[in-house]
């Protein structure tokens, strides 16, 4: 098959697949798949990966966990106020997928991360 620009844009979106199932193994303390036993890299592309809720043995507790409503292009950390005058930066990380962002905020901040304007805006919702 000849090179084309749709034939890239596949076999980056199955090296990416690749990449995220390794690494959803490795954090679950997996072994990575072998490249040879692979499924088809076109339907590892279109599967959606559901976003699981972390639950009570979870090692944020005496955190809130929130999560960007909408699909984000890019990652993005949030800057908070303290009590004393200064700021404490709260930073982003990508749920399965790299579609949508989760916040793991300090039990002592979620009054001001409820009160910062992407959460007043419903950019960003506690779950």
């Amino acid at each position: 098959m000849p090179e084309t620009a749709e034939n890239t844009i596949i076999d980056i979106e199955a090296a990416r697949a690749l990449a995220m199932d390794a690494l959803a193994r490795a954090n679950a303390g997996q072994e990575p798949e072998p490249l040879a036993n692979a499924a088809a890299p076109k339907a590892k592309a279109k599967k959606a990966t559901p976003v699981a809720k972390s639950d009570a043995t979870s090692p944020m507790i005496g955190k809130t966990r929130f999560v960007s409503r909408s699909e984000e292009t890019s990652l993005f950390d949030v800057k908070l106020p303290r009590e004393d005058g200064t700021f404490r930066v709260i930073r982003g990380s990508w749920l399965a997928g790299r579609t949508h962002i989760e916040w793991w905020v300090p039990d002592d901040l979620v009054d001001a991360m409820r009160t910062h304007f992407f959460v007043r805006d419903h950019r960003i919702a506690e779950d």
